[in-house]
């Protein structure tokens, strides 16, 4: 991932304005999702965000990470705010950071306690010219380095989408539930702030009627002598329903993935991509 910081006078109701969260109130230490859309309500950009002693830290995958930046600059006109790469790089602890006992590494700008449907997970920032020491401080303290792999798969597990792998070019922000700010939590998108740029759509599903859409949990055919590929269509008799994501391997669930599919595929959970069968969790 590649962090962007958002600083000055403006940065809050700057950022309020172009992102889906309302962020021009919001306190230090403020940590949620955030999503940018185009005219039509369809996401362009999908990031994490956290505002530490006055910048607002997002980030993203780096595929995303150079339009995001330029769209940013291009939108700041009169606005008393700097947006510029932050030469950051992040480490995601999995478990319970205060019950494990490891520290935060004393190099670290700035955490967060991520708001979603998995493990407790702290996300830790450190200059990209101490990452190493960071790792090996909190391996020091019992931690344990893991690949990408056993995180991927929490994520899955958490039904957290990332748009690259697990949505489309049409996706809406509708078609993950948790996105949707309810009751106390921040979430990704907030439904009572001013306007911004694909707002008509998200209003217009949230009041009128359902995404025809939805992002679910699929449990795979472990049996199977291979696993589908990110993309492959997701299919319900001879008709397709959708698209699978992310497939990984769980330690006690097997095969499981993330898939994009219609709401009618809902009331029938045996589903199917290509000679693998999957049924919905």
């Amino acid at each position: 991932r590649r962090v962007i910081a958002g600083a000055g006078p403006d940065a809050g109701e700057f950022l309020n304005n172009l992102l889906s969260p309302k962020l021009d109130t919001v306190p230090q230490g403020f940590s949620a999702g955030a999503l940018d859309f185009d005219i039509k309500g369809h996401i362009l950009h999908q990031m994490d965000l956290t505002l530490h002693e006055g910048t607002f830290y997002l980030d993203v995958p780096a595929g995303q990470f150079e339009s995001l930046l330029d769209y940013l600059t291009k939108m700041i006109f009169w606005s008393k705010v700097t947006v510029k790469e932050a030469d950051l790089a992040l480490l995601t602890l999995l478990g319970s950071q205060k019950n494990s006992g490891l520290p935060i590494p004393a190099s670290a700008v700035y955490t967060r306690e991520v708001d979603w449907q998995g493990v407790p997970r702290t996300d830790i920032a450190v200059p990209r010219a101490s990452l190493v020491d960071a790792v090996s401080e909190l391996e020091e303290a019992g931690g344990r380095l893991v690949g990408l792999m056993a995180y991927t798969a929490e994520r899955v597990r958490a039904c957290e989408p990332e748009l690259a792998a697990d949505l489309d070019n049409k996706a809406i922000a509708h078609e993950v539930p948790q996105w949707i700010a309810r009751g106390q939590s921040p979430a990704f998108v907030h439904l009572e702030k001013g306007c911004y740029r694909g707002q008509e759509t998200v209003a217009r599903v949230e009041n009128l009627g359902r995404s025809p859409r939805v992002l679910v949990l699929l449990n795979l055919d472990g049996s199977a002598p291979s696993l589908p590929n990110i993309g492959d269509p997701v299919e319900l008799g001879t008709r397709k329903v959708g698209r699978v994501g992310t497939i990984v391997q769980d330690f006690e669930w097997g095969p499981i993935a993330l898939a994009l599919v219609k709401r009618s595929a809902l009331s029938n959970p045996q589903l199917h991509i290509g000679d693998v069968a999957a049924s919905l969790d």
